[in-house]
């Protein structure tokens, strides 16, 4: 059976334990973590690695043109793999009018159950 190591600085907490992960077949071993956030997050970026996707759109006011960039984020994390589509797809969202923080500007983005919303409130 082939065996991979992956060697990863944890962040799920400050201390930033330096974490071993050895993958063979469906088995995985995390060690170097001091709390169980550390074997989860090692578990999860070697198997499945997800991301929060932050990035800005155009928010046009009545007359069309554009007037401001508006900073959004995707309400959870998605798979890493799929981050350049969805800043793709994000970049070609056109609003018009007012936008509250927390308001989401895309549902279900890439079908992946997850939305992207705004992160600051904009005013015309």
């Amino acid at each position: 059976m082939i065996m991979e190591q992956h060697e990863l600085v944890c962040i799920s907490c400050p201390v930033g334990c330096l974490l071993s992960v050895k993958l063979a077949g469906d088995d995985v071993l995390v060690t170097g973590n001091q709390c169980k956030l550390g074997e989860l997050y090692g578990k999860k970026e070697v198997v499945d690695p997800r991301r929060i996707v932050t990035t800005s759109i155009t928010v046009y006011n009545d007359n069309q043109t554009a007037h401001q960039q508006l900073s959004v984020k995707t309400a959870g994390d998605i798979p890493k793999a799929q981050m350049f589509n969805c800043v793709a797809l994000i970049k070609q969202v056109k609003l018009q009018g007012d936008v509250q923080v927390g308001d989401v500007v895309v549902s279900n983005i890439l079908n992946l159950g997850v939305d992207v919303v705004a992160t600051r409130s904009i005013s015309f």
